[in-house]
């Protein structure tokens, strides 16, 4: 299941209008597989410790 939703996404970032709509956005549209979806969230995490860890936020 989580393959077949992974090459769905990766096909709507392919499509300009949903790109350019999402960078109007402020976001970057970027396909992966989980693995990197992880990746970016690792990264994220540790560039925000700081901020994470004054909210109190924490993995469950």
């Amino acid at each position: 299941m989580i393959e077949k939703l992974n090459k769905a996404f990766d096909a709507a970032l392919r499509d300009r209008d949903i790109a350019d709509s999402l960078r109007q956005s402020g976001n970057i549209p970027s396909g992966g597989n989980a693995g990197d979806f992880q990746r970016i969230i690792d990264e994220e995490s540790r560039n925000n410790r700081a901020i994470i860890q004054q909210a109190g936020l924490a993995a469950k």
